[in-house]
């Protein structure tokens, strides 16, 4: 019996998080075995922490473009289809709810 384990890198945002004139676009990309383990191949689907977007900041859902940040030219392109939930959520029990800023 052969047991084979695959490995992706998951972004998730580990602490509060500043977009600021770049795009972050939540997603799943292609799995691909021959990449390199740092490679961003899905982010998270919770936003466990604080999230502020300012200037032309944006943040996307499942859009055609890059995973992650969409100018990091190594982050693969989503393939999620047309269905890919984001929630919002606490990083601990008792722990405040999240907040969403944008700033003009």
């Amino acid at each position: 019996m052969y047991i084979f384990f695959a490995f992706y890198f998951i972004l998730g945002i580990n602490s509060d998080l500043v977009i600021s004139d770049r795009t972050f676009n939540y997603g799943i990309g292609t799995y691909d075995v021959t990449a390199p383990l740092d490679r961003v191949m899905r982010t998270s689907s919770q936003v466990k922490h604080d999230l502020t977007i300012t200037n032309t900041g944006k943040v996307w859902i499942n859009r055609d473009d890059r995973i992650a940040y969409t100018d990091d030219t190594d982050n693969v392109f989503n393939t999620a289809g047309k269905h890919f939930d984001v929630t919002l959520g606490k990083d601990i029990c008792g722990d405040a709810a999240r907040e969403i800023t944008v700033q003009d």
